[in-house]
């Protein structure tokens, strides 16, 4: 298989970490703080979206909740 035969992982084809034709075989490794870096704002990414929805429905229910409080 190439990549056992290049000495590479999935990893650098797919950060394109692999050398080119000709070029050095030596492994590459990936930065593991780089991939901490990237799960990181991916988690904050998705805290902020789920904030945002849960200010939605507070919004939400206060408006349900002003209207139910108001005088028929």
């Amino acid at each position: 298989m190439f990549i056992e035969k290049h000495g590479l992982t999935w990893a650098d084809l797919i950060e394109g970490k692999a050398a080119p034709y000709g070029g050095s075989r030596a492994r590459h490794r990936i930065d593991p703080s780089d991939d901490d870096l990237k799960a990181a704002e991916s988690r904050l990414r998705q805290m902020q979206a789920h904030n945002q929805s849960l200010e939605r429905q507070v919004k939400m229910l206060r408006t349900t909740i002003e209207k139910l409080r108001q005088p028929r």
